[in-house]
């Protein structure tokens, strides 16, 4: 990963942005899981 960022550094900016972005998806999915796990904690 770091060598690729290296190695193409005028996408430097484009990959953040992925990244930035996937960061984003995998924090929405974590919210959810917790959502979902205190929804059941309350309902049992």
């Amino acid at each position: 990963m770091i060598c690729c960022l290296y190695k193409y550094n005028m996408n430097r900016l484009a990959i953040s942005d992925d990244l930035i972005h996937f960061l984003t998806i995998q924090r929405k999915k974590t919210y959810k899981n917790q959502a979902v796990a205190i929804e059941s904690f309350i309902i049992s």
